[in-house]
């Protein structure tokens, strides 16, 4: 699918399936398989990926458990 078709689509709230580079596509798929096997931890143990706090404010490191 060309790149251009791809954003139409997006914009309108479909999926769309974009080409990448062989060697990125490789990259993020393997983001996605750390992901899936992060979120697939117990409860206890993403709890540890707590947000971190600079001078008394969060600054957005971190891990927040939604349930």
């Amino acid at each position: 699918m060309k790149t251009d078709a791809a954003i139409v689509e997006l914009q309108s709230g479909k999926p769309a399936d974009i080409v990448y580079r062989p060697n990125l596509r490789a990259g993020v798929l393997a983001v996605v398989e750390s992901w899936k096997a992060f979120c697939a931890l117990p409860k206890e143990t993403k709890q540890k990926f707590t947000y971190t706090e600079d001078q008394g404010a969060l600054d957005g490191a971190g891990y927040e458990l939604k349930e």
